[in-house]
């Protein structure tokens, strides 16, 4: 008699356990793989992070998704994250054959830290199924077209000679393209170089006397991380890099 009392009780608790297992299988949740802050991001890391991001968003309804932690606008952000978007999105696509429709960036506010010329930026591997994490506005890696100006380098590092026909080339892209944001960057290793510095006023200079608005244009100091011994051996950058920026859809906002 006592057998049978007891063997609906040990079935109860193996039913509980099983739909409790069930419930957490289908809880998918997001997970930051890497925070890229401060002095930006060398490719080898960026390689690294997306390997680790691959090994978890498998599936082809995964997510791949870029945070950058910033209060400016959207174009801004993507031109002055510590990992560049672009880089990690073509390295994502051609290293691992990630559809660039599985590739979000994100901009959001909560995250943001004391660097000031530098968005740090959270690689995100995000399942099927899984809420995003927070932010202000999304767009898919299909949504923005980049342009450097001059050179098919992404990023040109080294800048260009001939930066002011760059900047005169800007300046027309800008007047045709009512939403395009003009991008220039003048990178560093260890410490801005005072002739880049005097660069980017000529090349602001420029911009105004083209009567491009304030709003349309975006110039930084960059700080750029690169590999010890290249830093070593290589001259700090002494010219500008120029680039467009261009959302070609409308940003979503949360």
């Amino acid at each position: 008699m006592r057998v049978r009392l007891m063997a609906p009780f040990i079935l109860v608790l193996i039913s509980f356990s099983a739909g409790q297992s069930a419930r957490e299988i289908s809880n998918p949740q997001a997970e930051r793989i890497r925070r890229f802050a401060g002095t930006g991001s060398s490719f080898d890391a960026i390689t690294e992070a997306n390997y680790e991001l691959t090994r978890i968003a498998r599936e082809p309804l995964d997510l791949a998704v870029l945070r950058i932690c910033s209060k400016e606008s959207m174009p801004a952000a993507l031109s002055v994250a510590a990992a560049n978007p672009f880089t990690v999105a073509k390295a994502l696509n051609e290293g691992y054959n990630f559809a660039f429709e599985r590739i979000l960036f994100l901009r959001s506010e909560d995250c943001v830290d004391s660097s000031p010329n530098v968005a740090a930026t959270e690689l995100w591997a995000v399942p099927r199924g899984a809420t995003l994490p927070t932010f202000v506005q999304s767009i898919k890696s299909t949504q923005v077209r980049v342009e450097y100006i001059g050179t098919h380098k992404t990023p040109p590092l080294d800048g260009l000679p001939n930066y002011k026909n760059a900047v005169r080339q800007l300046i027309a892209k800008l007047g045709a393209r009512e939403h395009a944001v003009g991008i220039v960057l003048g990178y560093y290793y260890r410490k801005p170089d005072l002739l880049m510095q005097d660069r980017l006023h000529q090349v602001e200079n420029l911009l105004q006397m083209g009567g491009v608005p304030k709003d349309r244009y975006i110039i930084r100091l960059m700080p750029w991380a690169v590999d010890h011994s290249v830093a070593r051996r290589a001259p700090e950058p002494k010219y500008p890099s120029i680039s467009v920026i261009e959302i070609q859809m409308e940003v979503n906002k949360r």
